[in-house]
C-alpha cells in the first residue's frame, strides 16, 4: 500500500476553518446571533416610542435597517467563507452597534424625568400648566 505525502491544508484541519470551527458550526453562530439581534429590536423600538420626545421611531426603525444591513451581509460572508475577517466585523460592528442602540434608549428611559403634575389633581385651577400650576396653588 502506497501512502501519498500530498494532503490538502484543509484535510490536515480535519475540515475546520477559521481558527478551528467549522463552516457549519461557523453559519449556525452567525445566524443565531443574527435571530437574537432581530428579537432585540422589538424592545427597541417599543423603548423608542415610550422616549417619545427624545427619540423618534422613525430614527430607531432606520437605524434598526441599517443595523440588519450590515449584519445580513456580514453573516452571508462569514457563513460561506468562516475565514473571511470581513464578514466577522461585520456581524461584530453591526451587533455591538444593536446592543448599544437598546442600552442608548433603556438609558433614556430610565434617566428622564417624570412628567410634571400639580400635586391637586385633574380639573382644578393650574393643572394643565406644570410647575407654574403647583407654584400658583401654593399661594
Amino acid at each position: 500500500m502506497l501512502w501519498s505525502m500530498a494532503v490538502t491544508e484543509e484535510a490536515m484541519q480535519g475540515g475546520r476553518n477559521a481558527g478551528g470551527m467549522s463552516a457549519r458550526v461557523a453559519a449556525r453562530v452567525v445566524w443565531s446571533v443574527w435571530a437574537s439581534t432581530l428579537l432585540a429590536t422589538a424592545p427597541t423600538l417599543l423603548l423608542a416610542s415610550l422616549n417619545a420626545p427624545t427619540s423618534s421611531v422613525l430614527v430607531s426603525a432606520v437605524l434598526s435597517v441599517a443595523i440588519f444591513a450590515f449584519y445580513t451581509i456580514g453573516a452571508l460572508v462569514a457563513s460561506r467563507r468562516p475565514e473571511n475577517p470581513i464578514g466577522w466585523l461585520f456581524c461584530c460592528g453591526a451587533f455591538i452597534w444593536g446592543v448599544g442602540e437598546l442600552a442608548l434608549e433603556y438609558g433614556a428611559t430610565r434617566c428622564s424625568p417624570p412628567p410634571v403634575h400639580s400635586p391637586r389633581g385633574n380639573g382644578r385651577r393650574g393643572s394643565a400648566r406644570g410647575h407654574a400650576g403647583w407654584v400658583g396653588s401654593l399661594s
